[in-house]
């Protein structure tokens, strides 16, 4: 895969975070049926209760085995009192990421993630943290459209 153009990162710490949403495992072979989660947590979206903002999250957490990962789809909640059955909850920790903020459009993710992870970090002076990565989508981003822009939080370790 070729590398895209990225933004320099911004340092910055984030708070803790409990995500709600649905939750797959995928081989870091085959993400291919993502979009379609997102799909359907973007239809149950509106049965969340206590969401924070209408920031939205694709979380990257330790999978059930090597070469694997678990993907949530979900947004940030106060509480996890009356979630729909089908949900899951992810904690992200109190963490130091490197934040890129990206104007690409969705279709480019899977590359801005390898241009993170295979020349960013290995030419920083960073290395990774335990910490669950994550993608973060504000208001501006349209789920239709794929156009608006996306952010990649990477953990790196202080």
């Amino acid at each position: 895969m070729e590398f895209i153009e990225i933004p320099e990162p911004q340092i910055t710490k984030n708070d803790r975070m409990t995500i709600a949403g649905l939750a797959s495992t995928y081989s870091f072979s085959d993400c291919s049926a993502i979009p379609a989660q997102w799909e359907r947590f973007n239809h149950l979206r509106a049965q969340i209760p206590h969401p924070i903002d209408g920031a939205t999250y694709g979380v990257c957490a330790a999978g059930d085995g090597p070469g694997t990962m678990k993907y949530y789809a979900g947004i940030g909640v106060t509480d996890t009192k009356g979630l729909p059955e089908e949900f899951e909850t992810v904690t992200l920790p109190g963490a130091r990421y490197a934040c890129f903020r990206c104007d690409h459009h969705i279709a480019q993710i899977q590359r801005v993630i390898h241009t993170v992870w295979n020349q960013w970090l290995p030419e920083s002076d960073y290395r990774p943290d335990d910490s669950p990565s994550f993608e973060r989508y504000t208001q501006s981003f349209d789920p239709e459209t794929g156009a608006g822009g996306f952010e990649i939080w990477l953990p790196i370790a202080s």
